[in-house]
């Protein structure tokens, strides 16, 4: 089986996976509307969601345009690369049945007692630095672009989000007495994993893609401000009682950072998309605006709309994750291969942004008067719509990797 095809199996797992995800989510909100079978938990789904989401769509996924870039230049890093990826999506789903059953809970073996999703999960971290490795050994061979600089950015903040789950794990193994420091690290590997890996990697996809190049400075711009501001945002994922004036300016100050960074980025993306009228890509660059004014509003507001009350979160991760990310990713995949019909990507345009307007609700932003009744319920079956999309597309790519 050729390199390209391989390529294109491992993207139907990764949608596969991912409906898997949002699937649980749509548990997670019927279990808000009606009791769940024993043994299930609201706590245990989230995570279940959370991790899946991370570890098998929004990690795996930019590395499959990675190996389209050692491909070329480097075939055999490039199968090296996604056996990797293999292995990572194999103990992701594996991590996602423990995290739906025990949670972070410890899990029977024999005489003791392990928290096996906990294990789980620095397996695939360590799968991810096994790739970096493998990454790193093949850099020197590859073409130098924009986009290859924004791999090596959202690699290494990849890395460095690590730390913090490296951290939450030691609690889980060495209970610490300190609430705030066992938060604080889940938010550090939240903030840079979200605000870095996600939206980096991406940003090198669309660049990729849309073959946008600029001058050393410009680079320097879109880049840069990543690496210096992402790493102190991760007090925007605390609540308002919980910070002090240091991490609030801290977070302010990589926020505005990270507002520099998006907004050099848009200039360079926006005309790019017109010139070359690809409309697949407004979708994303609108959630990217969108992005990018909720980081200025969380740097500049009032702390009483702070960013890391739970709402607010819910609505902020939802537009990179579902918006921006998911959706640049759909995107890229069709421009890959224009021939397949775009019917799902078109219901997954929509339904987010349906999902978004409803997360809007909560927030309180809105007049309570436009509060829509049975709320939970709408919800419920407007997130269940990105899994009909997602399906779509799955069948769509499915029957086109058949033919060919």
């Amino acid at each position: 089986m050729s390199l390209n095809r391989s390529l294109q199996r491992l993207w139907l797992w990764c949608l596969l996976f991912f409906i898997i995800a949002a699937t649980t989510g749509i548990l997670f909100r019927v279990g808000m509307l009606t009791p769940l079978p024993a043994g299930l938990s609201l706590v245990n789904i989230r995570h279940a969601h959370s991790h899946l989401m991370f570890f098998n769509w929004v990690a795996p996924v930019p590395m499959l345009f990675i190996v389209r870039y050692l491909i070329r230049e480097a075939p055999e890093a490039a199968r090296s690369f996604m056996k990797g990826i293999i292995f990572i999506l194999a103990t992701g789903i594996v991590a996602w049945l423990f995290f739906l059953l025990y949670g972070y809970r410890p899990v029977p073996v024999g005489s003791v007692s392990m928290p096996i999703s906990v294990i789980l999960s620095g397996v695939i971290m360590i799968g991810w630095y096994i790739l970096v490795a493998i990454y790193l050994k093949a850099r020197r061979t590859l073409p130098v672009t924009t986009a290859i600089h924004f791999y090596d950015a959202s690699l290494l903040l990849l890395v460095i989000s690590s730390l913090g789950a490296w951290g939450v794990a030691a609690v889980q193994f060495f209970p610490v007495d300190n609430p705030l420091l066992s938060t604080a690290m889940t938010h550090f590997f939240l903030g840079v994993f979200t605000q870095g890996w996600c939206i980096v990697a991406t940003l090198g996809i669309i660049h990729d893609l849309l073959g946008t190049d600029r001058v050393e400075l410009g680079q320097r711009l879109m880049i840069a401000p990543f690496l210096l501001g992402v790493p102190l945002t991760f007090p925007l994922g605390l609540s308002a009682e919980l910070l002090t004036p240091s991490l609030t300016w801290a977070a302010s100050g990589g926020a505005i950072l990270m507002v520099i960074a998006l907004i050099q980025n848009l200039r360079v993306i926006l005309p790019a998309v017109r010139h070359r009228h690809l409309r697949l890509w407004w979708p994303s660059a609108g959630c990217l605006i969108l992005v990018t004014l909720m980081l200025a509003g969380g740097a500049l507001l009032p702390i009483s709309v702070w960013i890391g009350e739970h709402s607010f979160r819910i609505l902020y991760l939802h537009t990179i994750l579902l918006g921006f990310v998911s959706l640049s990713f759909f995107a890229a995949w069709h421009q890959l291969y224009p021939g397949a019909p775009r019917y799902g990507f078109v219901v997954l345009v929509i339904s987010t942004l349906l999902m978004l307007v409803m997360l809007i609700f909560p927030t309180g932003l809105l007049p309570s008067w436009l509060f829509p009744p049975q709320y939970l319920t709408l919800l419920t079956v407007i997130s269940s719509l990105p899994v009909l999309s997602a399906l779509l597309e799955w069948v769509v790519n499915w029957r086109s990797a058949a033919r060919q």
